[in-house]
């Protein structure tokens, strides 16, 4: 496979040469030499002798492209014998590579000397969390790591197949470097890789053990890395972990049902108290010190779990800095793109649909005439279902939706009259979903999401 890449390229690198040089006066048939370089095969030889097997590209990757190999760890049963196995790639090891890199020092650096103006909310280190934190409030230069977990199916999802092969795969990025930085694949670290079936027989705390024992390595002890030849201690926590909701609850240790009892992380609030209460001053506040009372006394009596919301100690919890209770944000892909945003479209359709302002089909003739720009053409809504005032909810993906949301004014403001009140509704909704994707906001802006709320 190997041989075969390098062959392909060298025939299209050949073409590619010769066009761009022909396309700049210059034939290789006027230089013999450089038509013989060009033409040779020498250079291609030696270079796919060096990986001309997998074992060789492996090696050839450690020993000059610093590849750090994943490590695969055992899972036992309860009797004994071998179940299964996953992978972990040592984050401590990939850190001190990734960190020695002149360009990622430089970003870090530079990042961390960039004058920040306080009226404003760019970055995580501008929050009042992260002022506060324990950690970086002593280490301030040390790596903020934000991880992601995540979980996918390698076959068809709704196929015979389903569940059988479905991954469980953990991701992290350094927080350091600029935001531009953040969601290049490049700046995305794989953690850990192992079956989601793995994870309920065996339980989290078994499979993320050797990922936790480098965590608290990394806030006791810390890395060395290489800068210029010179050794430099580096500190690293985890200061945010995102997920699903389901996942973030499993991660956590809180109870992993939406439609009864305690259903939220962040705070006391029951699944009815949240159709009847909107404001943050209604409900109390999830703290340590109350999560670990909740921890106690579910040990003690476990018919507490349904009364606390808890299902016992997070695997997270052995980090010395981690809160469980602030450090598993929002899900507002599935919160605001997959929940809100598409409730909100639907009843203002409907609702302009019902005091016919304007229809369904004719907001469709507006989408299907609509320039889209050159940001959301891979995003372009889907046409709305004529079942829509029955059953029917907005079709199409999370970003498709949002899409949407943000055109719909365009589609159909010039048909609603003044003072109607189902447009003032999404006027307010549209105003907190841009202060909560917004990527620099105004400190006050916060407030006025809290007051709209």
């Amino acid at each position: 496979m190997t041989n075969f890449l390098f062959c392909y390229f060298k025939e299209n690198y050949d073409v590619f040469i010769t066009y761009h040089l022909k396309e700049n006066g210059f034939s290789i048939l006027e230089c013999p030499e450089l038509r013989e370089v060009i033409h040779s095969n020498v250079f291609f030889e030696r270079a796919s002798a060096a990986v001309k097997s997998p074992y060789m590209l492996k090696e050839h990757c450690k020993s000059k492209l610093n590849l750090v190999e994943p490590v695969h760890h055992v899972l036992r049963s309860e009797s004994g014998p071998q179940m299964a196995t996953y992978s972990y790639v040592p984050i401590t090891e990939v850190l001190a590579r990734y960190c020695s890199h002149e360009d990622i020092v430089d970003e870090i650096q530079a990042n961390r000397h960039m004058e920040r103006d306080r009226d404003y909310l760019s970055n995580f280190s501008d929050g009042t969390y992260f002022m506060e934190h324990p950690f970086f409030k002593v280490n301030p230069n040390a790596l903020c790591l934000h991880f992601y977990e995540d979980e996918f199916e390698v076959t068809n999802p709704i196929g015979s197949k389903q569940m059988k092969h479905k991954l469980c795969a953990f991701y992290y990025t350094v927080g350091n470097l600029d935001n531009k930085h953040q969601s290049k694949l490049k700046h995305v670290h794989l953690a850990l890789l192992v079956r989601q079936t793995f994870v309920k027989h065996c339980g989290l705390q078994t499979v993320l053990k050797p990922m936790l024992g480098d965590l608290k390595k990394l806030e006791r002890d810390g890395i060395t890395i290489i800068i210029n030849g010179i050794e430099q201690p580096l500190h690293a926590a985890v200061a945010t972990f995102s997920a699903v909701n389901l996942s973030a609850h499993m991660l956590g240790g809180f109870t992993m049902s939406f439609n009864s009892h305690r259903v939220c992380r962040f705070c006391m609030a029951t699944y009815t108290e949240m159709k009847e209460k909107f404001n943050e001053d209604d409900f109390v506040l999830r703290s340590p010190e109350a999560h670990e009372y909740h921890l106690k006394s579910c040990t003690e009596n476990p018919e507490h779990k349904v009364t606390y919301g808890v299902t016992g100690p997070s695997p997270l919890s052995e980090l010395n800095y981690f809160d469980v209770t602030k450090a598993l944000p929002h899900d507002i892909m599935h919160d605001l793109l997959e929940g809100v945003i598409p409730l909100v479209l639907k009843l203002v359709v409907c609702q302009a649909h019902k005091e016919k302002h304007i229809t369904i089909q004719e907001i469709n003739e507006e989408l299907q005439h609509l320039a889209i720009g050159q940001n959301d053409k891979k995003n372009r809504p889907v046409q709305l279902s004529e079942r829509l005032m029955q059953s029917s909810g907005i079709s199409g993906s999370a970003a498709q939706k949002w899409c949407l949301f943000r055109l719909l004014p365009f589609l159909m403001a010039h048909r609603v009259p003044p003072s109607c009140s189902y447009w003032d509704v999404f006027l307010i909704c549209r105003d907190i979903v841009d202060i909560v994707t917004s990527l620099k906001i105004k400190r006050e802006f916060v407030f006025f999401e809290l007051a709209c709320l």
